[in-house]
């Protein structure tokens, strides 16, 4: 269910803000926050992830500053230390659900 961490976002976001969302069901994130999303990339496998988000996502994220990034799942990118590192440089932790947590940015 994503009601919760939908509420979540739009609470500690305006309107216009891009997020990014890390999960299975980034786009239904996007849907029912009613928020765009900060990159382009938001559905990678995990053979990827590494090279991939330091080259394209941590850059997209770090140009355009997206207000919120959430974690829709248990891997707490542990498969993209690029993203870890970039997240926890810039953004710090908000909410915390059952099966997700939100970093708004510092």
């Amino acid at each position: 269910d994503l009601a919760a961490p939908a509420a979540a976002v739009r609470h500690l976001t305006r309107a216009n803000d891009p997020i990014f969302v890390w999960g299975n069901d980034a786009e239904r994130l996007y849907t029912a926050a009613e928020r765009r999303p900060a990159s382009g990339y938001f559905q990678v496998s995990k053979q990827l992830q590494p090279k991939f988000l330091g080259e394209f996502v941590v850059k997209d994220l770090e140009r355009i500053k997206a207000r919120a990034i959430v974690d829709l799942g248990t891997e707490k990118f542990r498969f993209a230390p690029d993203l870890a590192d970039y997240i926890s440089r810039s953004y710090r932790l908000a909410e915390t659900g059952r099966d997700y947590r939100i970093y708004a940015r510092k």
